[in-house]
């Protein structure tokens, strides 16, 4: 089962975004590029269900490009694709540092606390 199929020439890949290994196609460069190449795999989809049903479809449609066939994509779907590109691009990375910062700043404080707490016993002695 494919995750993902090269919008080029059909054959499977590891990741969406990667640069295909057999001809050579980078989808980073177009956007539109991208949206197809995320339409072409399994991340497009939240649900295990989902993801493994169209999983095993992603084997066809890499068999109908590697027979030449031009697929047609639901030109809805690109443009949610796009959407949510835009937006994930919006997201300024010091909002995302800071979630990080939150999301570790408990755990650092504890571990801070108990070396302060060793320190004082050990110096207390």
């Amino acid at each position: 089962m494919a995750s993902s199929v090269c919008i080029s020439c059909g054959v499977s890949k590891s990741r969406t975004w990667e640069k295909c290994s057999v001809c050579g196609f980078d989808p980073r460069g177009d956007e539109i590029a991208m949206a197809k190449s995320v339409y072409l795999s399994v991340g497009r989809y939240e649900e295990e269900v989902d993801r493994t049903r169209y999983a095993n479809e992603l084997d066809a449609i890499g068999q109908t490009i590697r027979d030449g066939v031009i697929i047609e994509y639901d030109q809805a779907e690109l443009e949610r694709l796009l959407a949510q590109k835009k937006a994930f691009d919006r997201i300024p990375m010091t909002s995302v540092w800071s979630a990080v910062f939150r999301f570790f700043l408990p755990g650092f404080l504890f571990i801070g606390t108990l070396f302060f707490l060793f320190l004082l016993i050990r110096w207390l002695k």
